[in-house]
């Protein structure tokens, strides 16, 4: 629900006391005008129902929409899926104020997410180290402490004897209403009657109504937190502790604080791939500004890459032209595809061959066996698009997305060859003439394209930093406390002496 409707909802609520404030209660109950004026007011209070309830009539918790962030793998979105139905259950409002029912709700939910993650272990939380527990512990636990003090008004003077009581409250004040209700009908039956029907669906249903919503975005918000944590705990991103996470992913957010050091991340690397003679040495020329490069030979080359409206630092990875995929090939390309964030796959119109599709087939192998990986997107440039029927025709722009020019339906028959032959879904398609002399659709396709995916890109390049991190610290960390502790035990042992 909106803020408008939301204000709209609690300014009609708001206008029968506001009212009843300034006339005054006991002027209308002595003048006898108490039971007439309560039909109006408790009209304002059904209008409040009959708007909360439409408003609201297509979810009846108004749960979070939960935010996958995009450095997420293909099983991370699974394990959100895990997430996202278990926030969905209703929670028991009998145990809110119960510290347990929320530790085994956390507990049952991780049992379900380590599941995804470790199949085929009996204990999978045995599968994760005590410090990357706490990191998760820390991470959520400050995370839920920042929402509940932004959101509920006074949070930050909440205690835990406030949520007891108000859990005593709950129980007592409808007895304590149904008591004065009883009252009030011994002295005027009739018109306790006609009032407490207006009171019961008037008032307490839309009260009612937000109170289950407030129960189900607490909830559902505790849910998401710490299915969050759990989902980056048992993925690995949490070895490298609880502030180089944090810098990490704030500096994926484009967060620099002033008082968090800056953050030195690896560039972003565009790799692009392609056969002999499909154009891709060309491509490079054009990315670069038709700058006089050396082909590869034997290993990629790596250029610096600079393009409009991305601030980013990026290399272009230039491999070496494939002719003939052999297993001595395919294994060459593993270190490609573990260093790519975002594929420029060159291929030249009508000739996706056998040896392109094995690599394919290779890269997306690779990924599947690496479930803790992001695969960087794939971006298909058709070359060769000039070569066409009608062959001798070359006038762009061309509207291959709704043809009606023979060079337009060569081209979206082409576009739908390559799309039909790689069978793998929705492919990410850019036409493009990159021989020498005027080229067409890199200005106006193919970057618009790479900026639209520069963000997943990056994505890609902080797990693998974070990766390398973890790697390079494991076996350093050990050494460092092992001298920790060394200095500390003599440091102990040179005090006692000097004591003596």
């Amino acid at each position: 629900m909106n803020r408008l409707r939301a204000l709209t909802i609690l300014s009609l609520l708001a206008l029968p006391i506001l009212f009843l404030s300034v006339t005054g209660m006991y002027y209308l109950w002595n003048s006898n005008w108490i039971f007439w004026a309560w039909f109006p007011l408790a009209g304002c209070f059904a209008t409040a129902y009959l708007l909360g309830w439409y408003w609201q009539r297509e979810h009846r918790i108004e749960s979070l929409k939960a935010e996958i962030p995009e450095h997420s793998t293909n099983r991370d979105r699974e394990a959100w899926k895990i997430v996202e139905e278990f926030a969905k259950g209703a929670p028991d409002r009998t145990r809110l104020d119960d510290s347990e029912y929320y530790f085994l709700q956390a507990r049952s939910l991780s049992e379900r997410v380590a599941a995804l993650y470790y199949p085929n272990s009996k204990t999978p939380l045995g599968n994760v180290t005590l410090p990357e527990l706490l990191t998760a512990m820390e991470l959520a636990s400050a995370e839920m402490r920042k929402k509940f003090e932004d959101y509920v008004p006074g949070g930050h003077l909440f205690t835990i004897n406030n949520l007891r009581y108000a859990g005593m409250a709950r129980a007592w004040v409808p007895r304590v209403q149904n008591a004065m209700w009883m009252g009030s009908a011994i002295l005027d039956p009739f018109k306790t009657g006609v009032r407490y029907l207006a009171n019961r669906y008037g008032v307490n249903k839309p009260m009612d109504q937000f109170q289950e919503n407030l129960v189900g975005w607490f909830y559902a918000m505790f849910v998401q937190r710490v299915g969050h944590y759990l989902i980056e705990l048992y993925s690995g991103r949490l070895k490298v502790g609880t502030e180089e996470y944090r810098k990490l992913m704030m500096e994926a957010h484009g967060i620099a604080p002033s008082d968090t050091p800056e953050v030195k991340h690896s560039p972003v690397r565009i790799t692009l791939i392609g056969p002999v003679g499909s154009g891709k040495s060309d491509l490079v020329r054009i990315l670069l500004h038709n700058t006089a490069i050396d082909n590869p030979t034997t290993e990629p080359l790596i250029h610096r890459l600079e393009l409009a409206e991305i601030t980013e630092e990026i290399r272009l990875v230039d491999t070496v032209p494939y002719t003939q995929v052999n297993e001595t090939e395919l294994v060459k390309y593993s270190d490609i595809w573990n260093q790519a964030d975002l594929i420029l796959w060159v291929v030249a119109a009508g000739r996706f061959s056998a040896d392109d599709k094995a690599l394919y087939a290779n890269y997306r192998e690779y990924f599947r066996k690496q479930p803790n990986r992001k695969a960087p997107a794939v971006i298909w440039v058709l070359t060769k698009i000039e070569t066409l029927a009608p062959a001798n025709e070359w006038n762009p722009p061309y509207e291959w997305q709704d043809p009606q020019l023979p060079k337009e339906h060569s081209l979206a028959t082409a576009i739908n060859t390559l799309q039909e032959e790689v069978e793998d879904g929705e492919l990410l398609i850019v036409p493009a003439k990159v021989s020498e002399g005027n080229h067409w659709g890199v200005d106006d396709f193919l970057l618009p394209m790479i900026g639209l995916h520069m963000r997943d890109a990056k994505a890609v390049a902080r797990l693998r930093d974070l990766e390398q991190k973890h790697r390079g610290e494991r076996f350093g960390k050990v050494v460092d406390q092992l001298l920790h502790d060394g200095r500390e035990v003599l440091g102990g042992f040179l005090s006692r002496l000097r004591s003596r």
